[in-house]
């Protein structure tokens, strides 16, 4: 399944020549873990007929394999999609982000998402261990409370350091291949590195953290960089 959605760029940008200003320049992202980069709202095609694909039932890539989201970059070509897993309690306090007497840690590592009540939408696992879990957004509501808690998968986006050398890192943390027949937990980052600004230091990373698989359907990970001549992965 394909979400896409345009952010202003959070960094000074040269990719392949062009200059994409820190605050004007727009980046599009897809929930397929490619973006590309525009001076207006980018074209990305697709988003009611398969996302990045040529079709529904065409995995070949409309993003690796053509030229309508040029001056973009890829981390992993496979249709993406979030999944939930079993549940667990524990007992929050309205005003902190530690749930403590958790029940299971199965399925739970750093960037989870986290749904239950009392639990901001969007609230990722930031620490765990001994029993506590430690998110990302303090509780809105309970004391002590008993609650029924389901991990999710996430993509989140940070920037790191300080201007003019700062990190733009997003990240997918248990993310599965859409309609896949087996069970996949597929860890990674992508990251663009300011590095002073200056154009022929600037690079574009893909990192691959634990990558697991029961299924060969589609297994098209890759870094690639579309409509540039040189880039560094």
């Amino acid at each position: 399944m394909t979400e896409q959605l345009f952010s202003d760029c959070p960094l000074l940008l040269h990719i392949n020549g062009t200059l994409y200003a820190a605050g004007t320049g727009r980046i599009g992202l897809d929930s397929d873990a490619w973006f590309c980069f525009s001076n207006g709202n980018p074209t990305m095609t697709g988003q009611l007929g398969g996302g990045s694909w040529v079709s529904i039932s065409d995995h070949t890539g409309v993003y690796l394999n053509g030229t309508a989201n040029n001056n973009g970059f890829a981390g992993f070509n496979a249709d993406l999609n979030d999944q939930n897993f079993v549940t667990f309690t524990a007992n929050r306090t309205s005003g902190s982000n530690t749930l403590s007497a958790v029940s299971s840690f199965a399925n739970i590592q750093i960037g989870t998402r986290l749904n239950g009540t009392g639990i901001p939408n969007g609230t990722i696992v930031t620490a765990f261990g001994g029993g506590t879990i430690t998110m990302s957004a303090a509780a809105t509501s309970g004391s002590g409370t008993s609650t029924t808690i389901t991990p999710y998968s996430s993509i989140i986006g940070i920037v790191t350091g300080t201007a003019p050398n700062r990190v733009f890192t997003i990240q997918w943390t248990q993310a599965k291949r859409y309609g896949g027949t087996g069970t996949d937990l597929f860890n990674f980052q992508m990251r663009i590195n300011e590095a002073g600004g200056v154009a022929n230091l600037q690079t574009l990373q893909v990192v691959y953290g634990s990558l697991s698989a029961t299924s060969t359907d589609h297994p098209r990970n890759t870094g690639r960089f579309e409509g540039c001549s040189q880039y560094r992965l």
